[in-house]
């Protein structure tokens, strides 16, 4: 039994790889020039961990393992993505291009519209570790 279902599981894996690589092909044969070079610098952009261990040690004053490293710079440059996907959105409603760069005033606004939503991690609340 154990057997089948592990056959079962790597065929669903070996099948569910080509579709994603495709799609994702198809999605990228329809970007524009500008959202192709975006979507690059996007999955060559890294946050420094060094930055991120210190950063999360400081608010809730434990260490991060590296696996836990890893999660957090990716949480964070999910959310990074989305304030400046969201500044993006607030900087075409003032007709500015997508050429020009990005204004602080964009990005302060899109990150009080993802508040507004609820759509922030504000609602969660850091609990300090203490010192026994």
């Amino acid at each position: 039994m154990d057997g089948k279902l592990a056959r079962e599981s790597r065929d669903l894996n070996d099948s569910s790889k080509p579709l994603d690589e495709t799609s994702m092909g198809e999605l990228l044969k329809i970007f524009t020039p500008e959202q192709l070079t975006r979507y690059e610098c996007y999955r060559r952009s890294s946050l420094s961990k060094p930055a991120l261990k210190r950063i999360f040690n400081s608010i809730t004053g434990a260490s991060l393992n590296p696996n836990a490293l890893i999660v957090l710079a990716a949480v964070c440059k999910l959310h990074v993505g989305q304030i400046v996907e969201s500044a993006r959105e607030v900087a075409s409603s003032y007709e500015v291009s997508d050429l020009d760069p990005l204004e602080v005033e964009h990005v302060q606004e899109a990150h009080r519209r993802i508040q507004a939503c609820g759509d922030t991690f504000d609602k969660f609340k850091v609990i300090r570790a203490t010192k026994l």
